[in-house]
């Protein structure tokens, strides 16, 4: 089916499966990207290079359009603030210490993360000799974190935007992360780097998210159990 053909009213929602796959491309465009922004570093066209040879044309015409002034300034561009949902606090969103709004589990992992990353930086566990797979340990936690995050941090403004199904291939990406931290976590607890205490109570916290992980796929596939 070509673009002339195509319909957005008789286009079917993906489902998980769907999803996952549309974010593999992703990576694999974001890679791309990458390789295109070293390769034409210091250009003084780098921008509207890498867009044309991404094939985003409308980048492209931006830029131009930005060059011959021809777009308002960006400070002029009014973009009203969304607004959390009052009735799913709690639920689906709450707010860190500084205010900010994050899912509930984005911001258990982040916190969990962060207190682990700072008792170990301050016992200069981290530095140049630091060891690597309690580096692993910490940061696929983090980037599990992340990827909570982009999988949750949306539903504090409307559930609706977020189909189901993304939410569940979102939280599979952030549970093969954080099942690469309890891996590392495995082979920290056997070089008694630190009190045994603080690294259970670190592991715990590891399962504890998985298991909500968990209950939040069932929730967005629906399922009754």
């Amino acid at each position: 089916m070509g673009a002339a053909d195509f319909d957005p009213e008789n286009e079917q929602p993906l489902d998980e499966f769907g999803y996952e796959k549309l974010m593999r491309d992703s990576d694999a465009r974001t890679d791309r990207y990458i390789e295109l922004l070293k390769k034409y570093e210091g250009h003084p066209d780098q921008e509207k290079i890498v867009a044309r040879e991404m094939g985003w044309t409308w980048l492209e015409e931006a830029l131009e359009a930005d060059e011959r002034g021809a777009l308002p300034p960006w400070e002029e561009i009014k973009v009203p603030p969304l607004e959390p949902n009052p009735i799913t606090e709690g639920v689906d969103w709450a707010r860190d210490k500084d205010g900010h709004i994050h899912h509930p589990l984005t911001k258990r992992a982040f916190e969990s993360a962060m207190a682990m990353w700072h008792f170990c930086d301050e016992s200069g566990l981290l530095g140049e000799n630091g060891d690597a797979d309690l580096r692993r340990m910490i940061f696929q936690f983090q980037t599990a974190g992340a990827k909570i995050a982009g999988a949750l941090d949306g539903l504090a403004y409307d559930e609706d935007l977020r189909a189901g199904g993304f939410i569940v291939a979102a939280l599979k990406r952030a549970l093969n992360y954080l099942h690469q931290s309890v891996s590392a976590a495995e082979k920290v607890a056997g070089k008694n780097l630190f009190d045994s205490e603080r690294l259970e109570s670190f592991r715990a916290d590891l399962f504890e998210v998985r298991e909500e992980i968990l209950r939040l796929m069932r929730r967005f596939r629906g399922d009754r159990q």
